[in-house]
């Protein structure tokens, strides 16, 4: 390994995302890896403590991978199943204390992002991680 890059801190979210089987998925997988998760952001911003935001700009990267796609009951729907990953170590006070607004923020930006109805996402989990290696 040559290069790496250690993360410490982050948030995994693997969900599903109801749309219709017209939208295909190569072109929702372009707009989650476009999209900048604006209000997801901001609560990580607003977590975090005042001294570790004096003169500094919070990196915006997410990382997203898509997952196997399933039909949904109507056959003119379909589940794609999708991962985004956050970098930052304040994401366990959002999970804690700011969940019902993540989950919010969340579906707000990535239906936004794909241009389907809000609450299109299903199945969201919310999973911390410690580190990561990026080489």
């Amino acid at each position: 390994v040559v290069e790496a890059e250690y993360i410490l801190g982050s948030l995994s979210v693997e969900f599903g995302l109801r749309h219709a089987s017209s939208l295909r998925k190569r072109d929702v997988n372009k707009a989650l890896a476009a999209c900048e998760f604006k209000e997801t952001w901001k609560l990580y911003v607003l977590s975090m403590p005042v001294e570790d935001t004096d003169g500094m700009a919070v990196p915006l990267r997410a990382y997203e991978e898509a997952l196997p796609v399933s039909v949904g009951d109507d056959a003119d729907t379909v589940v794609t199943h999708h991962r985004v990953r956050f970098d930052g170590d304040v994401w366990g006070l959002v999970v804690e204390h700011r969940r019902a607004e993540l989950e919010r923020a969340f579906d707000t930006d990535v239906c936004d992002a794909v241009g389907i109805p809000r609450g299109s996402v299903v199945e969201a989990e919310y999973i911390l991680g410690s580190l990561s290696v990026e080489f």
